[in-house]
């Protein structure tokens, strides 16, 4: 990872989801923000806390990533996992 001066994460971590991963949400409208849970079962939990406009630009880039998911299994006759939409 390369840093550009200004800290713009307070923590890295690496998490893969799985079909049994639970995902929560959390609204606090008094203080403008939301946080997002991925549950494992208490075997690694992470909570995603973010005001509006971040997560905005994570449901853009979530967006953006599974339409290259879409397009690249399309490119290869649809192999790979279901979608779960």
């Amino acid at each position: 990872m390369s840093g550009t001066g200004a800290p713009g994460l307070g923590l890295a971590v690496s998490a893969h989801m799985r079909p049994t991963t639970v995902i929560r949400s959390q609204v606090y409208g008094a203080e403008r923000r939301a946080v997002l849970s991925l549950e494992g079962g208490g075997y690694l939990d992470v909570a995603l806390f973010g005001r509006r406009p971040e997560l905005v630009r994570l449901r853009d880039v979530l967006d953006a990533v599974i339409a290259e998911l879409d397009e690249q299994r399309a490119a290869h006759g649809g192999a790979g996992e279901e979608s779960a939409a």
